[in-house]
């Protein structure tokens, strides 16, 4: 009965580890002090190219920045932000520098990202206004 019983709790155990282990999504947040950004990455299908959404926001007011923000990879602006704040791109797999830029800000850079096949990664920076600008 107890080495049943300790059989049980092992296959619990490792259950539980396999289960939390395997958690699909992680949300990291960063800041400095000019512009702050966080971002998750959720796995999918690995047949997939990655896939890169978020919204850019006004770190004081908080409101998206409507048709003036957009992402650089590279120094090439792949997405530009539509009417809501948000963006969405596809991305081949690799590590990945991520830069938030917008009209009258700062821009902002994220550390190397990696992303796998089928991941999506959703990205949110908060832009602080550039030096000379009036609220």
């Amino acid at each position: 009965m107890l080495i049943e019983t300790m059989k049980h709790l092992e296959i619990i155990c490792l259950l539980i580890f396999v289960g939390l282990s395997s958690c699909s999504k992680r949300t990291h947040y960063f800041y400095n002090e000019a512009s702050k950004y966080r971002y998750e990455i959720k796995k999918g299908s690995p047949k997939a190219d990655a896939v890169v959404n978020g919204m850019l926001f006004d770190l004081h007011s908080n409101t998206p920045l409507r048709l003036n923000g957009a992402i650089k990879v590279d120094d090439k602006i792949l997405s530009k932000t539509d009417t809501a704040g948000h963006f969405l791109f596809s991305i081949k797999p690799g590590r990945y520098s991520f830069t938030g830029v917008g009209f009258p800000y700062k821009f902002c850079d994220t550390h190397l990202i990696r992303l796998r096949a089928g991941d999506t990664l959703k990205l949110v920076f908060y832009l602080d206004d550039a030096p000379g600008t009036v609220d």
